[in-house]
């Protein structure tokens, strides 16, 4: 009797607090917020831009909000549409553009801050001010900063313009050291991501092939800073290779920044008085105009556009928090696709790659929705290898110039633990019925025989990524052999070698939705991503009532996130054969 009273009291409990946490969710996001009259929106350099929501587990949640590293973070249709309504918002005189030290950027990839960049372009033309004032600046920084009217620098302050460079662990000697067999399989000679497990340094089909993207996506840096700053490139090229770190002066005298003075100077440039006294957040902007539209049923009758969101690594299953489980994509683009007020679909791709079963799966599923609406691939940061494999039959496909994309190839990782086990003094030893009955042991290297078998699995799920590419891009198979063989390439390039159709962020790919859906004006955007848990609701609470200042993270923390972040794409490799198509295991050190 005790227990079921007990029992009965802890359910009374917990439905009494799912009440109350829902009661004060509803109220502080029907709460208003200030606006103050002519005021500035602030936008923290120091935010991290993704492009759709991901849903962490409530341990992960409340570790984010209490520790001291934790970093704000805010989604790209969020703050274009923010941008957009400030342009016409006669509250809103001006932008503050406000940039820290060491900032990493961990999910504003080039891709998202030109889009964000351009946005800002926009506003301009409405004649209001954009100030960015910058402690320090790094290369991100400095891009999207660099756009500003006027561009403050602390006295103490520097200018990063260093180029760009890309950095890769090998593992090869590691693994041999300690007795790791990794035997593999690969189709296409710049299919470089095998390199990490089994060798001690970059190829030089990696090599060849990195400097060439890097060069890239430098110089279309290079390019927008010259533009808005009326400099040559040339200039700021040879800038960039005689000086790179530039110290207060130089960055004035080589007008690179308008003014060295401190952040109640820069503030003074806004007219009608004091307008540190007139700021608003961009997250609390966010919630005054009402854009919550991520994950809310509209409840107008208007057409939709549905943005699907494709992040992370491709792998089988559900996924979780940042990666994109093929099962749940899945269920979501067949959700897409019976839905009859969706009239086209815009999919937006920020993927390096994974398994290639789950990114023929992801495939098999937007060729459905493709069958019953049109279908606009919009890349974000990447779209390579599996990333391109799941874009290649939409109806056009947006790339800005510098996106990730291409990787068409494909690799099998064989590992072992024979050496390590016998090490320990552990030995295998069975029977079989055939020659290949082990062909799938890990406690032994495969045969010759063996590896030709695997070799040729490879091979023929390799010229199947080859044919999709060719029929849903509508090219001649030979044209597409040539362009692949695992070869990374840059959004500027893959539009000149067939690849994709425009150049151009997701406001443009979902413009031309509308406009192949022959909607007109008279529609609105429907987001798919991650579902909402309480928990999730909560913490969203607890974060958007905070105004502290966003800390900035040691190099130890940085670090730390990059081997993390390759210790979860490890683990996401569960393709059921063990063939993989995604890109080289590196990341972009701006």
């Amino acid at each position: 009797m005790r227990y079921s009273a007990f029992i009965i009291a802890v359910f009374l409990m917990l439905t009494s607090l799912f009440v109350l946490a829902w009661a004060l969710i509803n109220a502080f996001e029907k709460s208003p917020v200030h606006v103050p009259k002519n005021a500035v929106l602030v936008i923290d350099l120091a935010t991290d831009i993704m492009d759709a929501e991901g849903e962490k587990e409530f341990s992960e949640q409340m570790q984010d909000l209490f520790q001291s590293n934790h970093r704000q973070t805010t989604y790209l249709l969020e703050v274009l549409d923010a941008i957009e309504f400030a342009m016409q918002d006669p509250r809103i005189v001006g932008i503050f553009l406000k940039g820290g030290a060491s900032h990493i950027h961990q999910g504003s990839g080039y891709p998202v801050l030109h889009e964000v960049r351009k946005a800002l372009k926009a506003f301009q033309k409405a004649d209001k001010l954009v100030v960015s004032y910058f402690t320090e600046a790094d290369v991100k920084d400095y891009f999207l900063g660099s756009v500003a009217d006027t561009i403050v620098l602390n006295p103490l302050g520097q200018v990063e313009l260093k180029g760009l460079a890309v950095e890769m662990a090998y593992f090869g000697d590691t693994f041999e050291k300690y007795g790791i067999g990794v035997q593999v399989t690969k189709s296409g000679k710049y299919k470089s991501a095998v390199e990490s497990f089994i060798s001690n340094h970059m190829s030089d089909f990696e090599k060849e092939q990195m400097t060439e993207l890097l060069r890239d996506i430098w110089d279309n840096v290079l390019k927008m800073i010259a533009e808005s700053r009326n400099l040559t490139k040339k200039d700021l090229n040879t800038l960039s290779e005689k000086t790179a770190l530039f110290l207060s002066e130089e960055a004035e005298h080589h007008k690179l920044v308008d003014m060295v003075a401190y952040e109640d100077q820069a503030w003074e440039l806004f007219s009608g008085g004091n307008a540190s006294d007139r700021k608003i957040s961009l997250r609390k902007y966010i919630r005054d105009i009402g854009n919550k539209k991520l994950l809310k049923k509209s409840i107008t009758d208007k057409p939709k556009i549905g943005v699907v969101y494709i992040e992370g690594e491709i792998l089988e299953g559900e996924g979780s928090s940042f990666n994109a489980g093929a099962d749940r994509l899945e269920n979501r683009l067949n959700e897409v696709r019976d839905d009859e007020d969706v009239k086209a679909v815009v999919l937006r791709v920020n993927s390096p790659g994974g398994g290639a079963h789950a990114s023929e799966k992801i495939l098999r599923a937007v060729r459905l929705v493709k069958a019953k609406k049109p279908v606009i691939v919009s890349f974000g940061s990447y779209a390579a290898s599996g990333g391109y494999w799941v874009s290649c039959y939409g109806d056009a496909i947006f790339t800005d110039p510098m996106t990730i994309t291409g990787s068409i190839g494909v690799f099998g990782l064989l590992p072992n633990v024979e050496k390590i086990a016998k090490n320990y003094g552990i030995n295998f030893e069975g029977v079989s019925t055939g020659p290949f009955s082990e062909i799938n042991s890990f406690v032994k290297p495969r045969t010759a025989e063996e590896l030709a078998k695997l070799q040729g699995q490879t091979d023929f799920i390799y010229h199947m990524f080859l044919e999709r590419v060719a029929k849903g891009r509508a090219l001649e198979l030979k044209d597409v052999e040539r362009i692949a063989d695992g070869r990374v390439w840059s959004g500027l390039k893959a539009k000149e070698i067939g690849l994709a159709d425009f150049y151009g962020g997701l406001k443009d790919a979902i413009s031309h939705a509308a406009e192949v859906a022959k909607l007109g004006d008279n529609w609105e955007v429907l987001q798919y991503a991650h579902e909402r848990k309480l928990s999730y609701e909560i913490f969203k609470l607890l974060q958007e009532s905070s105004e502290a200042q966003i800390p900035i993270r040691g190099m130890l923390d940085v670090y730390s996130k990059h081997i993390k972040r390759g210790i979860e794409s490890l683990n996401s490799l569960n393709d059921p054969s063990s063939i993989y198509a995604r890109m080289p295991y590196s990341f972009l050190c701006n």
